[in-house]
């Protein structure tokens, strides 16, 4: 008996049926439900992070979504080197969360008083002393601003140091200050 010929391809189903199935599951279903999934994850967040601010809050019911959440995370930070550039110690303690932590080459402190004190002491060493800040990088997945400095001490024989500080935003309050020197 002649050998059997093969069957030939079964014909490409059009339209939906063009969809794999994933366990009897469409997989534009699955990934359809994935994505919403994690948009509510993602979501269930930002009240956290805007409990308790209501400038921020604000901003982002203003209609200006994440990106208003950006711009809140960039003014606060302004603030911060703003009143680090008068020296104004009592200006950085009222943007510090209590449990502020400050963590850098030379010092690590605890708590919003000890981080704002260690500051006044950088000033009374070097009462000249200014930040340029060059850049910065929002990430409002870790709640953190990245912000590519530039320290001029403003002493004769110093020499500027190129510092990347990371500051951790929590409920409108930075929480913590971790300073990297080049």
């Amino acid at each position: 008996a002649p050998p059997a010929e093969p069957a030939a391809p079964a014909p490409r189903p059009k339209g939906l049926g063009m969809l794999k199935t994933f366990g009897g599951v469409s997989l534009v279903v699955f990934c359809l439900f994935f994505v919403a999934h994690l948009a509510l994850s993602v979501g269930s967040s930002r009240p956290a992070i805007l409990a308790g601010d209501r400038t921020m809050k604000g901003m982002v019911d203003a209609g200006g979504g994440e990106g208003g959440l950006t711009a809140a995370f960039e003014a606060l930070v302004t603030r911060y080197f703003e009143a680090w550039n008068r020296h104004d110690v009592k200006g950085i303690r009222e943007l510090l969360s209590e449990g502020c932590t400050l963590d850098d080459w030379e010092v690590s402190e605890q708590g919003a008083d000890a981080v704002a004190r260690a500051n006044g002491k950088i000033f009374e060493k070097a009462p000249e002393i200014q930040i340029d800040v060059v850049k910065t990088h929002v990430s409002l997945n870790t709640s953190t601003v990245c912000c590519e400095i530039i320290v001029k001490p403003t002493q004769s024989g110093v020499t500027k140091l190129k510092v990347l500080d990371v500051l951790e935003i929590e409920r409108g309050k930075i929480s913590a200050v971790r300073a990297y020197k080049r």
